[in-house]
Order: C-alpha cells, then sequence, then structure tokens
C-alpha cells in the first residue's frame, strides 16, 4: 500500500480503474472508445488517491479526447500527480510498475509539475513498454519517428498487436507519408481498423483523405461519414474540416457551428474560417469580429491569419489605422516569405479597393514565378485598354 495525500488505498484496485480506463481511452481491439467512462474510471483512481489517474486525465485534456483540448487544466492535474508520482518511483513496490513508469515518462513529455526531458520521457517509455504498456510502445514510436522511423513501426505495431487504436493510426500515417514504404491500401487498412474502434484521428485522417481526393478518388459521403464521427468525438481538425465540407455544400450557418466549437480549442483554422464568414458579411461590426478571430489565430501562427491582421491596421479596416502595428503583422506573416503569400497579400488588397499596394505585391509574387498572380495582372491591371 502507499500512502498518498494522508490517506491509505489498496494499489491493486485503483490501478484496476486506471487499467479499465486505459482500455476504454486507447482501445483493446474488441470495442469501441469510450472517453466518458473512461474519464469516470480515472476519476475513481484519483479519489482513491492513486496519483498516476491524474497523468491519464491531464493527457486527455492535453489531446482534446473527452474534453475540449485545454493545456492549462493539463497542467494543473501534472502538478497535482507529480509528487505522488515521483515518490511511488522511490519505492521498489512501484518503481517497476508499468503505469507508474509511463506517468513519470509522461510527466517530463510534457513538462508540467516536472522539467520537460524528452530523454528521461524516453527513458521510462521504453520501461513501461518492456513491461507491455501499449500506452508507452506508442510513446515511444511517436517520439522516433523523424530519426528513427522503422523503430517507430516496430513500436508501434507491438501496441498495435494489444488493440491500441493510437498505434493503429499512427501505422496508417507512416504508410501514407513515408516516402519508399508508401502504400495507400495498407494506411486505408490500418486507420480503418482505427476508426472502427471510434478512434477520431483516424476517423479525421479518413474523412480528409476522401475530401481531398489526392490518393484516393474523392468521396463526399463517405469524407462527410468519418468527419461527423470524428467531429462528434470532440476532434477539433475534424470540426473544422466537417465545417469546410458543409460550407462547399452550401450549409454555411451549420458550418459556423462547428467551426465555433472547433475555434473554442484554439483550433486556427477554424478562427481563420470564421474571420472570412465575418469578412464576407461587409459591415463594420463584422469586419470587427473578423479582425478579432484572424488575431486569435494570428497569434498561433497562421500566417494567412497574420496577413489579413497587418492589411486590416495598414487600411483601417474594422480597426482604427495603426501602420506600425500593421507593418508588425506584416514582418511576422513575411518571415517565411514567399510567392504565395506574396499573392495573398496582392488579392486581399484588390479586394478591399486599395489598387496601389495590390499592384505592389501581385508584381512581386509575379517576379518571383506565381503564375496566377502574372494572370491576374493581365486580368486586373495590364489588360488593354479597348
Amino acid at each position: 500500500e502507499y500512502m498518498g495525500d494522508n490517506r491509505m488505498f489498496d494499489d491493486s484496485q485503483a490501478k484496476q480503474f486506471v487499467l479499465q480506463g486505459q482500455e476504454l481511452c486507447v482501445g483493446n481491439g474488441k470495442g469501441q472508445l469510450n472517453f466518458s467512462e473512461a474519464i469516470q474510471c480515472f476519476e475513481a483512481a484519483r479519489e482513491q488517491g492513486y496519483p498516476p489517474a491524474c497523468a491519464f486525465l491531464a493527457r486527455m485534456h492535453l489531446e482534446g479526447y473527452g474534453f475540449p483540448k485545454n493545456e492549462s487544466k493539463c497542467r494543473e492535474l501534472s502538478i497535482e500527480g507529480w509528487p505522488g508520482v515521483r515518490e511511488m518511483m522511490k519505492s521498489p513496490t512501484f518503481a517497476s510498475d508499468d503505469i507508474v513508469q509511463w506517468a513519470f515518462g509522461f510527466f517530463h513529455d510534457v513538462g508540467h509539475g516536472t522539467i520537460k526531458n524528452v530523454n528521461i520521457a524516453e527513458h521510462y517509455f521504453r520501461l513501461s513498454a518492456a513491461n507491455g504498456n501499449s500506452i508507452a510502445q506508442n510513446a515511444i514510436g511517436v517520439i522516433n519517428i523523424k530519426n528513427a522511423p522503422a523503430d517507430s513501426l516496430h513500436w508501434w505495431t507491438l501496441s498495435a498487436a494489444q488493440g491500441n487504436s493510437y498505434a493503429q493510426c499512427n501505422i496508417g500515417s507512416y504508410f501514407i507519408s513515408n516516402g519508399e514504404n508508401k502504400s495507400v491500401p495498407e494506411a486505408l487498412r490500418w486507420w480503418t481498423l482505427s476508426a472502427n474502434q471510434g478512434n477520431p484521428v483516424a476517423q479525421f485522417n479518413l474523412g480528409t483523405l476522401y475530401f481531398e481526393g489526392n490518393e484516393v478518388e474523392r468521396n463526399e459521403e463517405e469524407a462527410r461519414r468519418w468527419l461527423k464521427l470524428a467531429a462528434d468525438n470532440g476532434y477539433s481538425n475534424a470540426q473544422t474540416n466537417f465545417g469546410r465540407l458543409l460550407e462547399l455544400q452550401g450549409a454555411t450557418d451549420e458550418a459556423i457551428k462547428w467551426w465555433l466549437l472547433a475555434a473554442q480549442q484554439n483550433d486556427m483554422i477554424a478562427q481563420y474560417c470564421l474571420g472570412i464568414v465575418y469578412r464576407n458579411k461587409g459591415d463594420n461590426q463584422s469586419l470587427e469580429n473578423a479582425l478579432q478571430w484572424w488575431t486569435l489565430a494570428a497569434e498561433q501562427g497562421h500566417t494567412t491569419s497574420q496577413l489579413h491582421v497587418g492589411l486590416a491596421y495598414i487600411f483601417g479596416t474594422g480597426v482604427l489605422e495603426d501602420q506600425e502595428k500593421g507593418k508588425m503583422w506584416l514582418q511576422r506573416c513575411f518571415a517565411e516569405s514567399n510567392a504565395e503569400t506574396h499573392f495573398l497579400a496582392g488579392v486581399i488588397a484588390w479586394t478591399t479597393n486599395h489598387k496601389d499596394e495590390a499592384t505592389k505585391w501581385l508584381r512581386l509574387a509575379a517576379s518571383e514565378g506565381h503564375l496566377l498572380a502574372r494572370m491576374r495582372l493581365q486580368e486586373w491591371i495590364d489588360k488593354p485598354v479597348p
């Protein structure tokens, strides 16, 4: 037994709650994920004073599984759970426990409650993975995918064999993007295995694949089905793409509802889309609202939103003109300057009736080889006088 929060508890009962929650959260290949029931299990273990339960709840808040994404809540739970997990690692009874090892690694991976150190995190994930923990096996794969993809595939395969839906999803992503090993049929197979367990990331991947139609034949019906499932699971990327699909189908009001849900989880693409919706309404209040959404996205590094914010301040659109602030946002946007951003600047300036600025940006983009910029120059500015 372990003393936690000055209370004695039966570790075996608390760990059973966590093991049940783990299966409900990541899958076991036999049923559907159920985030709400997983949360109940983790909360039951937490109520008994079992510190690793805080790590599982923190992870769910961080990733947006069963909760809206909330890093502050992740930090709060990590600070609560870390001292107890640290003390458990000092005990021979718990130091070899796969759940405690994974939690110790998790807190170092996110850097809340203790220092962020990926090397320490990986070390304890490997200890936990060697004890058969599927979440730790999946985590090793995520850490090493850039530098050791074959090692990642090895650990994901071990995790997937236990039914871990996130490992199955990651194997699918490996086969869709890994150069010489690329195999769309294999990616579809693994994503479908994962999605059929209710994994929102795999559902999103399938929906987006069918929506964009780059690797498979475009299929709006399949895209809608998978994106809706993932969006209903609270996955913000899916809520954003489901909104895009609805907008294309003429259901803009319904799209806005989904973008608002995603934007509340700080999804910068959804925030950008909401900005466009309000910009298109054209009245002063809507222009102010557009700027508010674009600013939220711009602060997260969304370059097109930075462009919109910068030009709004330059031209005084929806806000008092502020040349310095406008230039600051444009500098941030053009920090990774390319022909596409210059072209977009020209289009935005043209559509807001600032033709001199539009000409400047379009000519710059055209000089950088942007074919559409050359076409717009010919169509809008350099067309022959009849």
